[in-house]
């Protein structure tokens, strides 16, 4: 592997086999993102990232900050950037998993008839259009040249999002006094988020190398 990576010519030299790593990161960091990110012992309020983001929305100091709902935005981008990773890596399924990622994501039917206001309807809507309209532009082969700079780039972001949501996130809980913790679903996202980011930037590293070589 490592006389793969040292290549010129890595990664075209890389066959569908060898792509499996890349496969399997974001759907690490997507089973972290449903694993607990807060737990109690109370399993109402053991919450995933999706939920989590989702109560940030009914807590008043977090719906009013400014842009609105920045916490939940936040949270869900880390999401977005993991299924944008992984339709990437598997291009033949493409348009079967932003669909499904897409109807996931999806606020309620109320969204669509009443409450078509609703800032945080609107942020959920805007997630998926995201996901449809950049995993859909996002053409494989084109962007072989530069995905390693979208990964980085997509790292930087849910690793400050990560941290910087979760900062907030506990001090509104202190202020509640509830007995909460880190889930291990935080920890799993993120050890995979950085993985990917940190083999990512060796592989950039290792191209600019070869091209000045």
């Amino acid at each position: 592997m490592t006389t793969l990576i040292n290549s010129p010519n890595f990664p075209e030299q890389l066959s569908v086999e060898k792509w499996q790593l890349e496969r399997l990161i974001p759907i690490a960091v997507l089973i972290g993102c449903l694993m607990p990110w807060i737990e109690h012992r109370a399993s109402s309020l053991t919450w995933n990232l999706y939920e989590l983001a989702e109560w940030t929305t009914l807590v008043p100091d977090l719906h009013t900050t400014s842009p609105t709902l920045l916490v939940s935005l936040g949270l869900r981008t880390i999401m977005v950037i993991a299924v944008l990773n992984l339709s990437i890596s598997i291009p033949q399924f493409r348009w079967m998993l932003l669909i499904v990622a897409g109807i996931a994501l999806l606020p309620p039917i109320e969204f669509f008839t009443l409450y078509r206001n609703d800032p945080n309807y609107q942020q959920q809507f805007g997630m998926v259009v995201t996901i449809l309209l950049l995993g859909g532009g996002l053409k494989s082969r084109q962007l072989i040249c530069y995905r390693y700079w979208w990964i980085l780039i997509g790292g930087a972001i849910s690793l400050f999002s990560a941290a910087g949501c979760l900062l907030v996130i506990q001090h509104t809980i202190d202020a509640f006094h509830f007995q909460l913790q880190v889930g291990l679903g935080f920890f799993v996202t993120v050890a995979f988020i950085c993985l990917h980011t940190i083999s990512s930037l060796f592989v950039v590293l290792n191209r600019q190398k070869n091209r000045t070589a």
